[in-house]
């Protein structure tokens, strides 16, 4: 077995070109598909890699895609325990890329998006780094997109041209659309962004990198093209390339041994917006989608009718602003309340947003707890909830949030987005108001 003699000593790679089921199909049959193509390949891995050092393999990082859903990422988990790997992180493949091209090397905080096209997928995801950690703000997927764009450049390769005239540029640029839906979702705006990763076996046309860096416009983001980077990795790599190698880096400074880099790392994020309901059934918003966990936020509200003894506060997981349409995730409530005018009272709600790994059981946990401000008697309640791990990464339209919050609640007939309301929220509501 031989090795590349440009490639670092401790990285070795080889990229192998195979579709796999997603772990969420409703087919058990691509289902179990899944699982034994993840052992396959992890064993394979093993295989080749004990081979080349000589020396058992137990231990390894994984990458993969961004929109990979919590059940995927523990079949892979699983999987490496079956045959004896145990795997360490399990990388997002955007994070990878920067790690590889030494994003994570340049200055100590800005935020910068990796637009991936390749491999019959699209993904566009927003990062923060700070002093070579990462953190995901948000990204969005499709993969119709991605196919559909993939049969265009097989169209293209197979005439020997990557000249696209007017209706094939219409194709490409259904891609700006995510571009301005992963920067909006981030609450950010196209001049926040100090770098953009345009990376992909797609992306390879002048074109569509031209299109790209005028949706930023002149004046914005400085494009970070590749082929090229910090680390002085080969010209001659592909994207797949680079993640590999991105791991490698990762890898060898999780397993203590620091030769190449700092330290960098990731974080667990929110899968979707925290809320509660307050007068009038607005949508109140706690956590942003993408929060890094573990994370706590504190409010305080007030009574809202005069001579009011008793407040009732749903928290809800989602995204529309229309509180009770979104997944109910637990009741604050508080029977103890002095009678006085509107808006005398005050009430402090704490929630606190974290990641439970014990026993193997992964979940978003929710804790919540509300207290009457001044009370002369104890005047408080809390509460506890499992977030839903939505695994749903991939771009949403208003409509389709409104189908997904319909599944939620169980509403299967068909029917106008919208009309659904969440069973569990049938009480009588007293409102909270936001305090001055």
């Amino acid at each position: 077995m031989a090795c590349d003699a440009t490639e670092p000593e401790y990285f070795l790679h080889q990229v192998i070109k195979h579709t796999i089921p997603h772990v969420y199909s409703s087919d058990p049959h691509e289902v179990h598909i899944f699982r034994v193509s993840v052992i396959e390949t992890l064993w394979k891995l093993k295989e080749v890699t004990e081979a080349w050092t000589l020396g058992p393999i137990e231990q390894a990082v994984v990458t993969v895609p961004q929109y990979f859903t919590r059940e995927e990422r523990d079949v892979i988990t699983e999987a490496g325990n079956s045959i004896g790997i145990e795997v360490l992180r399990i990388m997002n493949a955007p994070t990878a890329a920067a790690i590889g091209l030494g994003i994570d090397k340049l200055d100590d905080q800005f935020h910068f998006i990796v637009y991936d096209l390749g491999r019959e997928t699209f993904e566009v995801s927003l990062f923060e780094v700070d002093a070579g950690v990462f953190e995901c703000l948000a990204s969005v997927s499709d993969h119709q997109l991605g196919n559909e764009v993939g049969e265009l450049m097989h169209q293209k390769q197979l005439r020997g041209s990557l000249v696209f005239d007017t209706i094939e540029m219409e194709t490409l640029e259904k891609t700006l659309p995510l571009l301005g839906q992963v920067i909006e979702s981030a609450n950010f705006s196209k001049n926040d962004i100090s770098k953009v990763l345009i990376v992909g076996g797609y992306t390879e046309a002048a074109q569509l990198r031209s299109m790209v860096k005028a949706f930023f416009g002149t004046g914005a983001s400085a494009i970070f093209d590749y082929p090229g980077s910090l680390r002085l990795i080969p010209d001659t790599w592909d994207y797949d390339e680079v993640v590999t190698f991105g791991a490698a880096v990762f890898a060898e400074n999780v397993c203590g041994h620091g030769r190449y880099d700092e330290l960098v790392g990731t974080f667990e994020v929110n899968p979707r917006s925290v809320l509660l309901e307050i007068i009038g059934g607005e949508a109140h918003r706690v956590f942003q989608r993408y929060t890094i966990l573990p994370s706590t936020r504190a409010m305080t509200f007030t009574t809202t009718v005069d001579g009011q003894t008793r407040i009732v506060i749903p928290v809800f997981q989602g995204e529309l602003p229309d509180a009770r349409k979104n997944d109910e995730v637990l009741i604050l409530k508080l029977d103890c309340i002095p009678p006085a005018p509107h808006g005398t009272q005050t009430i402090q709600v704490v929630l606190e947003a974290d990641v439970d790994a014990a026993d193997g059981a992964y979940r978003f946990l929710l804790k919540a707890s509300v207290h009457l401000v001044g009370a002369k008697e104890q005047c408080s309640y809390s509460a506890s909830g499992v977030l839903h791990d939505f695994g749903a990464v991939d771009a949403l339209s208003g409509e389709e949030i409104e189908l997904e919050a319909a599944y939620v609640y169980g509403r299967v007939e068909p029917g106008r987005p919208g009309i659904c309301i969440n069973p569990q929220s049938g009480i009588d509501h007293h409102y909270v108001a936001v305090a001055e």
